[in-house]
Formats: C-alpha cells, sequence, structure tokens
C-alpha cells in the first residue's frame, strides 16, 4: 500500500505514471487516504495516545449494539469533507472490513449510504466523545473479547 501512494504522489506532482507493477488506488482507497489517513495512517496504524488506530481493532466496536452509530456519528466521520454518502459508506466498508480485518464480527453487514445519512445528522458531542468512547470500549472488552490495548487512546 505504501508503494501505491508513492505511486500516487508521483503522478500527482506530474512526474509520470506509476511505475510498472504498481497497484493503483481504488476510489475508496484514494478518499480515505485524502481524507482520513493523515491523522490515523494510510494503513490505519496511527499513534494511538493521539488518535485511534483502525487497523485490527476497529472492528471491536461493531460487537456493541451502539459502536456501529458511534464509528459514524464521531466528528470527524460525521462533519467528513467526504459528502457524499454512498462515498462515505464506502470508506466505512473500507475502514471495518478492509483495516479492521480480524475484529470486525463475522455477519457484519456493510454500512448503506441511507445509514449514513442518517447517524450523520447527530454527530457527537466532542466534550462527551472521551466518556462514550471509554464506555464502548470497556464494553467491547468484556462482552466481545477486544484486546485491553483497545484503551490506548483516551
Amino acid at each position: 500500500m505504501i508503494r501505491a501512494l508513492l505511486a500516487l504522489g508521483v503522478v500527482l506532482a506530474g512526474a509520470g505514471p506509476p511505475a510498472a507493477g504498481m497497484p493503483a488506488l481504488s476510489r475508496t482507497q484514494t478518499l480515505y487516504e485524502t481524507r482520513c489517513g493523515g491523522c490515523h495512517g494510510i494503513e490505519g496504524i496511527s499513534s494511538p495516545r493521539a488518535v485511534p488506530s483502525l487497523q485490527g481493532q476497529v472492528g471491536y466496536f461493531l460487537c456493541v449494539p451502539a459502536g456501529r452509530a458511534y464509528l459514524v456519528r464521531v466528528p470527524g466521520v460525521a462533519l467528513s469533507l467526504i459528502r457524499e454518502d454512498g462515498d462515505l459508506a464506502d470508506v466505512m466498508n473500507f475502514v471495518v472490513f478492509a483495516l479492521g480485518a480480524g475484529s470486525t464480527p463475522a455477519g457484519t453487514p456493510p454500512y448503506t449510504a441511507a445509514e449514513i445519512a442518517r447517524l450523520r445528522q447527530a454527530p457527537l458531542d466532542a466534550a462527551t466523545l472521551p466518556a462514550d468512547r471509554s464506555a464502548l470500549v470497556e464494553q467491547a472488552i468484556r462482552d466481545c473479547g477486544a484486546p485491553a490495548a483497545l484503551r490506548d487512546y483516551r
């Protein structure tokens, strides 16, 4: 993935097409990389004390009933510059099924544009966000076997 992003940078800089054998990013991956990857990391790995890492753990939120809505209602998602609900649904599905692989419960349905449209109308309050997240993390650890490392972001 990193090689593909470097190739994308070359194309964006006008230096020519990606090198032969470099995979092209999908529209969804490009949206993630340009709108989310700066903070969460291009592969979903970030400094957990600064912003939550997504890789291999974001899916645990989907085992908690309120966790599915939480992921979309987080202000950075609900108020995202990804304005089209279908595009945001695609990015959220990339996040939970690709980056969150191994943590997303089997049988989890994908997000739909209609669900995204409904959920993003009620973004979470930044003042209560830490407490909201903490409660969901504790429930995921207790009820779903999520790793204690999920607590690292406070």
